[in-house]
């Protein structure tokens, strides 16, 4: 088979790995790729199969035993090759079919595959269609297949085999013997830059070491477990830190250990944690959660620290348009941004935000001044660029401009960011790492919004700091005419209950029903009251938002109960790992497809199937999808909140259920409550919602300037 066909540029990361098997007093091993192979210096190994990274084979020799694995000989790798040779690449094969090939053939059903398939059709039961199919994505595939396999295998998952493999590579099999704590990481180097890892936690690597004997102290067992609790944190929850003794209780428990033996392990190894003392009490951090601090504070006190050349620039124009006319706030806070490096403007709903950036983008116009405009997310740009007085604005994605900066350089003297909130600790370490020390950054957000899915809420955290000059807006100049909406949002976040109405007449309303009796008035509210009231046709400007994704009430189940009432009685035109899909359907991607100018967040809808292709709609565009590609989509006629955020609609259905109560906080409440215009409308359980409101979400950080 020609494989250089398929062959792409790749990066510096090695993948390729091969198996060998071991006889009894034999010196002499065949492998599956590499012919005869023997090792360099002679040790006696065990009998059955074994994996090797191929950088470690010279001249049919293996130089050392650190990157070789042994497999044993019960069905080794046989898992492995059914779930990856019935993966949804290899169309028309599925998970029985291959299995019953593989408990005939075993290990050397790979070899057959390796030397091309079809030279073997006669051996198994398998068409010519879906050997080609076999053969075509193992040629394509060829550098990576055997460590997916292993990886595979292994029992990780899809996100953690996909991962590893090209960020890790074959030195997955040298970590896991000699440095397994490199398991437990976020990141790893190549090539001198960091490479995000879909890691292994604690328990994973555990089940790993035990089932190849990989000896480990229980004081080196002890400092990965703590590492890997905080980056658990982090990723779960987050947190950046953690209370110390927090982490030593919950690490103890996981280990069956006293506390105080956890305690006496770590602080003998203080030097591979960053402990501190924040607010009279200790906490530590990953080494690497410090460093990224730390490069945050010198990237931002280094455009600080890069004076204009500009004298004070001073803006005077209260009419900016025939329908806008600024506060005195307002123009305060334009005057403090134009002339800060780096500046923050925050307020709640009906502050006047929008109409602020309206004003910086002519005071800054009216100044000469090139102008870049950011989100988080593509429906947050969408929304900004539907103002008739910035819809002629460069404006992209946070991903999108980061994208882009691979083929050009920035060429602004001011960026604006949206919804800043929403930006994590880790995106903001990229937009700084590239932005232009000369040009200034201007963040604007809601505070008291829910903090950024991922880790941090450096927002937040500058604001705290009184270092960047930050103006807040009340629009407390227009108090008469704030919406009941508004006027909600406010008592809420500061755990007040609000003004509410029982029934659906009033804009903001809580129609309190049992659990059971939840999908079947949403549903009601969704089809036929809502529109009718809003004088809508359809259900395009009715989102529903639940807390949770999960659980008997979460938005998949609601998701499937809107699309069987829309779509009863047709039939899908195709489906994902995890949804059927009708055409009309509105969906979400997940994902940030780059290549499709599709960002994590945004909203389209099912257009139609062709041949290969899946084609969907998103801003009035269409888009062709591939088969791996609409893995990443879902449903959308109910989405999460998080989901929401950067988003309005003219009414909202807010799922406030007891089933939901450990996800009921203030500020998520107050983010859904945000979402509406017209509209607001919570389903469920008063006491839940009232409970919420009491709770305010923390999160341990120690981003400090």
């Amino acid at each position: 088979m020609n494989r250089n066909k398929y062959k792409k540029k790749d990066s510096t990361v090695h993948k390729k790995i091969d198996f060998f098997f071991v006889q009894d007093q034999q010196t002499d091993f065949q492998s599956l790729d590499s012919g005869t192979l023997k090792l360099a210096v002679a040790k006696p190994l065990k009998p059955g199969w074994y994996s090797v990274s191929k950088r470690s084979i010279k001249n049919q020799s293996i130089l050392g035993t650190d990157s070789v694995l042994y497999l044993g000989n019960n069905k080794p790798l046989e898992d492995g090759i059914v779930k990856y040779f019935s993966d949804f690449r290899f169309k028309g094969i599925g998970q029985t079919t291959i299995k019953k090939i593989v408990e005939i053939e075993k290990v050397h059903f790979l070899f057959m595959v390796n030397k091309g398939l079809l030279n073997f059709k006669d051996k198994v039961d398998l068409t010519i269609p879906q050997i080609k199919v076999i053969d075509k994505v193992f040629s394509k595939e060829f550098d990576r297949v055997f460590l997916d396999i292993l990886l595979r295998d292994l029992g990780l998952r899809f996100n953690q085999v996909e991962s590893i493999r090209d960020n890790m590579g074959s030195e997955f099999i040298t970590n896991l013997l000699n440095e397994p704590e490199n398991l437990l990481k976020r990141s790893v180097e190549v090539d001198g830059k960091d490479k995000t890892v879909s890691r292994i936690n604690i328990l994973d690597l555990k089940n790993l070491l035990n089932r190849f004997e990989v000896p480990i102290s229980e004081e080196k067992l002890i400092l990965m477990s703590v590492e890997d609790f905080l980056i658990s944190e982090e990723v779960q929850g987050g947190h950046t830190c953690r209370n110390v003794y927090y982490v030593m209780n919950q690490v103890a428990k996981t280990n069956n250990l006293d506390k105080y033996k956890v305690k006496d392990y770590l602080y003998r190894n203080k030097e591979k944690f960053h402990l501190f003392v924040k607010e009279e009490k200790e906490f530590i951090e990953t080494l690497d959660s410090q460093k990224r601090d730390n490069e945050i504070k010198e990237l931002i006190e280094k455009i600080i620290n890069k004076k204009s050349k500009d004298k004070k620039l001073q803006f005077t124009d209260k009419k900016i348009s025939s329908q806008i006319e600024l506060s005195d706030e307002q123009l305060n806070a334009i005057n403090g941004v134009i002339n800060s490096k780096i500046s923050i403007i925050t307020g709640g709903p009906g502050s006047g935000k929008s109409t602020a950036i309206i004003g910086i983008v002519k005071a800054l116009e009216k100044f000469k001044k090139k102008i870049k405009i950011c989100t988080p997310t593509g429906r947050a740009k969408k929304r900004l660029l539907q103002m008739p007085e910035l819809e002629y604005q460069d404006a992209s994605t946070i991903h999108m401009y980061l994208e882009l900066l691979k083929r050009s350089k920035a060429n602004f003297d001011f960026m604006i960011i949206d919804e800043s909130s929403m930006v994590d600790i880790n995106i903001l370490r990229k937009l700084l790492t590239y932005h232009p020390v000369n040009s200034s950054l201007i963040f604007i957000g809601d505070v008291d919004q829910l903090p950024p899915v991922s880790p941090g809420q450096p927002f937040k955290d500058m604001i705290s700091t009184n270092k960047i000059p930050t103006f807040k807006l009340t629009g407390n100049f227009r108090q008469e005419s704030l919406s009941n909406i508004v006027k909600a949002a406010r008592n809420i976040i500061k755990g007040m209950e609000p003004s509410i109405y029982d029934d659906i007449n009033g804009q903001f309303s809580f129609i309190e029903v049992q659990g059971n009796e939840e999908f079947e008035l949403i549903r009601n509210l969704y089809f036929e009251q809502l529109p009718k009231i809003i004088d809508e046709k359809d259900q395009e400007k009715i989102q529903i938002l639940s807390p949770q994704k999960t659980k008997e009430l979460g938005t998949i189940n609601l998701n499937k109960s809107i699309q069987q009432i829309l779509h009863k009685g047709k039939k899908s035109l195709f489906g994902n790992k995890n949804f059927e899909f009708y055409a009309g359907d509105k969906i979400i991607e997940t994902s940030n497809k780059n290549d499709l100018d599709i960002m994590n967040g945004d909203i389209g809808s099912v257009v139609r199937k062709s041949k290969d292709s899946y084609i969907f709609e998103f801003n009035g565009i269409e888009v062709e999808y591939s088969f791996e590609g609409i893995q990443s989509l879902e449903l959308a006629y109910a989405i999460t909140v998080h989901k929401s955020q950067g988003s309005e609609y003219d009414a909202v259905i807010i799922q406030c259920s007891n089933a939901h109560s450990f996800m009921l906080k203030r500020n998520l409440i107050y983010t859904a409550i945000t979402r509406g215009k017209k509209k607001v409308i919570m389903v469920g359980q008063k006491k839940a919602f009232l409970n919420g409101l009491q709770i305010l979400v923390r999160r341990d950080t120690n981003f400090r300037l």
